[in-house]
């Protein structure tokens, strides 16, 4: 018997049943009952998501290459947490590293459990925060009925994509918090609150990018809200003037230290231009994929499938009350931004062109957000008309229904997966690679190794720093129109990190990961570019090299001639 599976089980059922038993509290106003229920449902779930996630959680090795560089960028950080002075991260901000920074405050490496665990952390602050907006939203009595069907797909899956610290998790919490805020603005407005929203709406864009547009449009959202209680009147500037202060508190924490550190140049270079510069060229995938990523239920797209069901669950409880939207304008102003935000989402996704599952991860926050808005005219009315309602009234019946037929399909999109992710079973066995331990014998505290090729997992398994602030060389030789005009202030910036950090060991991998699309062989060995095979040819010698599976080349070790013979 799989005592871990069983265990893993109960822990589920017992969220289910908490659900239901907050749906079946009679009176709205009860708000121990209440409070206890979500507490108890918070314990649960920081309990479940460990225990569903065991095999990952203790897994020493790399999933995504992703989460590799989000490590290697936090011991970059560790040295100097100065944003692009140090670390590229490209279209993931420093937030999303320097959320790896808690782990030596507890003794803990910059490992892969840190991450895992720090994405346990992200997935159940985004849960909590969705609770507490739908119990805002859609009542307390469906809150957590409504939340279940998102929350048991992140449990459940076998998909790898979800088994890793992604760069959308961190972002998505603060997302659930700010729909949170925006909520409580809706029922009884607060100047915490306002500034709690300018403060998270401004720091989103310094997790993830692509995520910017959306949190402009959550500020902008919290701001109708202001609008909606205050009119044209001193009080809503104020109020404006206190979410403004907020929302511009993390730029002014982050990019005042950049410019006056010389990284300004670098953070327009690194962060926006490459952001509005981007065009999918040479990797892009078929639109086929894409649409694959979206609409396959037994293959990666099953999140969007559930976030497609639950907006078309939301559009009818929409429809039926109609009237009730129609008549309170404030109802309808809500429902079209929550829609819009989860069009906006979606296409942040899209643009990229690429069917990596984890961006699903985004479409979580606007799916149930807007599932929760459709239910506010029925909330207010089970408000007003609580004390001659049913205990389980057809509101509830009908948000039962949503979450038990999701869950159904879930079931089978897991049993599916199962079969083609053998490695989620027990006998998922050790993802140490044999450079690790030649890496640890070769450098002393201190030292740090430059890496050319797609490699950041050599430093999370040696422990040892990146050189450099690049975790990946694949676009100083990539000769497409999109790279061409920025590729010689990147390969300078390479070559001056390379310089001033004299590493002790220069690795060259350039088949250890490669970008999706890109045809085998277009990532050379470091002497395809001369300056750089000058460079290591007159400060290094050849150590020896690893074999690596065959149609791969053999990765090449290179010791600092200064540091004795070979």
């Amino acid at each position: 018997m799989d005592y871990r599976l069983l265990i893993a089980s109960l822990l589920w059922g017992s969220l289910v049943a908490i659900a239901l038993r907050a749906a079946l509290i009679r009176t709205s106003d009860n708000q121990l009952q209440w409070k206890v229920c979500l507490l108890t449902f918070g314990i649960v779930l920081a309990a479940a998501l460990p225990v569903w996630r065991l095999k990952s959680l203790l897994y020493d090795g790399e999933i995504n290459v992703d989460e590799s560089q989000l490590l290697s960028q936090a011991m970059r950080y560790a040295i100097d947490p100065l944003p692009w002075r140090s670390v590229d991260g490209g279209s993931s901000g420093p937030l999303n590293t320097w959320v790896v920074l808690w782990a030596p405050l507890f003794g803990l490496k910059f490992n892969y459990l840190a991450a895992r665990i720090t994405s346990i952390l992200c997935l159940w602050s985004m849960f909590m925060g969705l609770a507490l907006a739908l119990a805002e939203l859609a009542g307390r009595r469906l809150a957590l009925l409504l939340l279940l069907p998102a929350l048991t797909f992140v449990l459940t899956t076998t998909n790898l994509d979800f088994a890793f610290l992604s760069s959308e998790q961190l972002p998505s919490a603060i997302s659930a918090w700010v729909i949170y805020l925006i909520a409580r603005q809706l029922r009884a407005p607060s100047r915490w609150a306002a500034y709690g929203i300018g403060l998270l709406t401004g720091a989103l864009p310094f997790c993830k990018i692509q995520i910017g547009p959306a949190a402009v449009l959550l500020f902008l959202a919290a701001a109708v809200v202001l609008w909606t209680r205050f009119g044209a009147s001193r009080n809503l500037l104020r109020w404006l003037l206190v979410q403004s202060a907020g929302g511009l508190s993390v730029p002014a924490l982050i990019l005042i230290p950049v410019a006056l550190g010389g990284a300004w140049n670098e953070f327009f270079q690194f962060y926006i231009h490459s952001a509005l510069s981007y065009k999918n060229t040479g990797a892009a995938m078929p639109a086929m994929d894409v649409s694959a990523l979206f609409f396959s239920v037994r293959e990666f797209g099953f999140l969007s499938v559930l976030s497609g069901l639950l907006t078309i669950f939301a559009l009818s409880a929409a429809w039926l009350n109609r009237r009730a939207f129609l008549r309170q304008k404030s109802y309808l102003w809500t429902f079209l931004l929550s829609f819009i935000y989860l069009i906006l989402v979606a296409g942040s996704i899209l643009k990229t062109g690429y069917p990596f599952p984890h961006y699903l991860m985004f479409l979580i926050v606007p799916s149930v957000t807007l599932l929760g808005v459709s239910f506010i005219p029925l909330h207010r009315v089970q408000q007003v008309h609580e004390e001659t309602a049913p205990k389980f009234n057809r509101l509830s019946i009908a948000g039962l229904c949503v979450v038990l037929t999701a869950i159904f399909v879930q079931a089978s999109a897991t049993v599916g997966d199962l079969v083609r992710n053998p490695v989620l079973r027990g006998n998922w066995g050790s993802g140490l690679h044999p450079i690790g331990e030649v890496i640890r014998k070769l450098v002393n505290p201190g030292d740090s190794i430059a890496i050319w090729g797609w490699a950041p997992k050599f430093c999370v398994m040696s422990q040892t720093p990146p050189a450099f602030r690049f975790s990946q060389s694949l676009f100083f030789l990539d000769e497409s129109p999109a790279f061409q005009e920025v590729r010689g202030f990147y390969l300078d910036r390479f070559l001056n990190d390379l310089e001033k950090s004299r590493p002790k060991l220069f690795i060259d991998a350039p088949d250890e990961f490669m970008w999706p699309g890109y045809p085998h062989g277009i990532m050379a060995r470091h002497w395809a570019l001369p300056v750089l095979s000058e460079f290591v040819r007159k400060n290094y010698s050849l150590l020896g090299s690893i074999e690596s599976p065959p149609g791969k080349t053999a990765i090449m070790i290179y010791r600092r001639k200064e540091d004795g013979p070979n």
